[in-house]
């Protein structure tokens, strides 16, 4: 490790940044001048992209108390201990010139360290928070040692309450962070910053300590696929972001085997991001900006393939964290989006798909998963769709954490998310904030995408209930704008059935005839009844709105076979025959066939085979074609058809 002191570090981070670069490309400024108003009077609000439990709404604290819990939320009192809001006091001082505003950034970091002359474990020093706060602190102190504004005496004391802190989290490290989130970000923010600090007493045990301990979380917490098991991409993103700042570190020569897993999650993370250029709400996440972290990562990676787009750095998180010489380095590098639009991650059971990299591509998102942590939703066979860029089915969010608020229930429930509700039993049943009273067990899932089309399909066995069910979604996806879901449940006995999609709250939403108009998009059930509710949804911790529901109800005797259709307005579609040995018409409980007309010269026909052949004659036929499989699509252009086996 280096041997300088902490102020000979900070000073050498310093003089690789550029206040002018900074200030002529920041955008948004005056919400950063605004948001560092409120913050000089206390008035605190925590509106980053990656804040965990992010609050638009101010709240003052007067006087100062670091415990302070103003709307009843103890993640108010974690958030205000991660001191994330110092970036706002720092870029308004470079924008306007004023030292007021990161003054008062310093402020705030010697009243905590003066507040705290022991570190007793509480509301403001939980371990996760205090690896925060240091990184926070650190990436302050660069600018506050630019601004002059660091004395001898000043340098001292916050270096020793960083050391204090540091000791701290190692001591009351306990064995389950070794899978978790908590243990990856607390062990990445060691590893990168006591190099920097002067020589203490356990510096070298801490260091290699944590050293080995990252590297065992980086193999335990990360799928093959390069997705964190907690199951929430949220909480993916965040690991990653305090993992790519050891990639490249001196003092710490990363393998390359934990190099390559954290390329692995930037990859996993470029295919969560939708048209939008957002991640959906998956599990315990907000609908939150990936862009900056992907330009973190192209220029990390030297990758162009994370360069999403040609824009210039211009988002506060860029020009806050990044040197001189990564901006320069993002500039030279060229957007060079991979020719392939699928994410398979069977490892984690999450799958994406899309028509392009444009801002107004189809976007697939399904899910059939494992658990994962306590942030994970009941969302197994889950289904959101974006077209042409727009969210119209998604996943409904958050909104909090406590334990007292209904709508947490909720939003974990099936009911918040594309599912099934048998006898209006659900198969998870989350009974808290982070625990479930049973949970669905996913069985297997399929995926095959050849040309432009998708087939994905995912199984899931309930116990929720007195019986058993299983649950088997299919869905084929064409890149025109079509999504054929069908959802076979098998339950002996007699039982009710309701199945719900979400929908954007945005969305233009209307009922004709047994159709929802949906922005351009229609939606059809073929054989159940439906019907509009009103719900909620919750893009952003602490956000809630209003949104419109579909709802299919229907009943069967020991198996159900339901189908329904997403297609552009401008499309018709009609059911056609398949045929076995080209002669006998088979039943709609053995299989069904949609044709789509795309338009006058060109047709889609969906085919879809629910069971095997298992007596007589196994050849069928469909629209001419003679087949043999589960799943497939017949595509028809001017009299010539083309066949796309998508599951034998």
């Amino acid at each position: 490790m280096e041997q300088l002191t902490v102020k000979e570090n900070i000073e050498s981070l310093g003089f690789k940044k550029s206040f002018e670069l900074i200030k002529n490309q920041l955008d948004d400024s005056k919400n950063i001048l605004n948001t560092a108003n409120l913050l000089r009077e206390n008035k605190f609000v925590f509106t980053r992209t990656w804040d965990m439990e992010p609050c638009h709404t101010p709240y003052e604290v007067k006087p100062l108390n670091w415990l302070a819990n103003p709307n009843g939320d103890d993640e108010w009192t974690f958030m205000l201990n991660r001191f994330g809001y110092l970036e706002y006091l720092v870029m308004a001082s470079i924008l306007t010139g004023d030292i007021k505003y990161i003054e008062h950034g310093k402020y705030l970091m010697l009243d905590w360290i003066v507040s705290h002359p022991e570190i007793t474990l509480n509301n403001s020093t939980r371990t996760l928070d205090t690896a925060m706060r240091i990184d926070s602190w650190i990436n302050a102190m660069v600018y506050l040692d630019r601004f002059k504004l660091l004395s001898v005496e000043d340098y001292k004391q916050i270096e020793n309450s960083i050391i204090n802190q540091i000791v701290y989290m190692k001591d009351n490290y306990i064995p389950k962070y070794t899978l978790s989130n908590w243990g990856s970000i607390q062990t990445a923010v060691i590893i990168r910053v006591i190099p920097m600090l002067s020589d203490f007493k356990r510096k070298e045990e801490i260091f290699n300590w944590a050293v080995e301990e990252f590297e065992t979380q980086m193999k335990l917490q990360v799928y093959d696929n390069g997705l964190h098991w907690e199951q929430s991409i949220m909480y993916h993103a965040e690991v990653l972001h305090y993992s790519l700042k050891l990639v490249y570190m001196k003092s710490y020569p990363m393998s390359s085997n934990v190099k390559d897993i954290i390329y692995s999650m930037a990859n996993a993370l470029l295919y969560q991001m939708t048209p939008r250029g957002t991640i959906e709400a998956f599990g315990d996440s907000d609908i939150s900006n990936v862009i900056p972290l992907l330009n973190l990562c192209a220029v990390t990676f030297k990758e162009e393939r994370f360069k999403v787009n040609n824009c210039a750095l211009s988002s506060i998180e860029n020009l806050y964290e990044m040197n001189k010489a990564q901006i320069e380095c993002y500039a030279n590098l060229s957007s060079n989006l991979v020719n392939d639009f699928n994410f398979d991650g069977f490892d984690s059971g999450m799958f994406t798909s899309r028509s392009s990299w444009s801002d107004d591509a189809n976007f697939t998102l399904f899910s059939n998963g494992t658990m994962g942590s306590g942030h994970a939703h009941a969302d197994n066979n889950h289904l959101s769709i974006y077209y042409k860029g727009k969210g119209i089915i998604i996943d409904s969010g958050r909104y909090t954490y406590r334990e007292d608020d209904p709508r947490r229930i909720y939003l974990k429930s099936s009911q918040a998310h594309s599912s099934v509700i048998v006898d209006k039993v659900a198969g998870s049943i989350p009974n808290s904030s982070w625990t479930y009273e049973s949970y669905i067990k996913p069985i297997a899932n399929r995926v095959k995408h050849k040309n432009r089309f998708h087939f994905y399909q995912g199984t899931t066995l309930s116990r929720a209930i007195p019986h058993f069910y299983t649950h088997t979604r299919k869905i084929i996806i064409s890149d025109d704008g079509v999504w054929l879901v069908l959802d076979d449940i098998e339950a002996e006995g007699k039982h009710s059935l309701q199945t719900f999609f979400n929908i954007e709250p945005s969305v233009s939403v209307e009922l004709t005839d047994q159709i929802v108009n949906l922005n351009n998009l229609k939606f059809i059930s073929l054989d159940e009844e439906l019907k509009l509710n009103d719900q909620i949804y919750s893009p952003l911790y602490n956000h809630i709105e209003r949104n419109k529901q579909i709802e299919l109800k229907s009943t069967f005797n020991n198996r159900s076979i339901t189908s329904k259709l997403f297609m552009n307005k401008k499309f018709t579609y009609k059911q056609v025959d398949i045929l076995r040995d080209n002669k006998e018409v088979i039943d709609n409980d053995f299989g069904m066939a949609i044709k789509i007309r795309i338009n006058q010269e060109y047709s889609i026909t969906f085919i879809i085979i629910h069971d095997e052949l298992y007596n007589g004659r196994k050849n069928l036929v469909c629209e001419g074609v003679t087949f043999h499989a589960k799943a497939l699509v017949i595509e028809e252009k001017k009299n010539n058809k083309e066949v796309y086996i998508l599951s034998t």
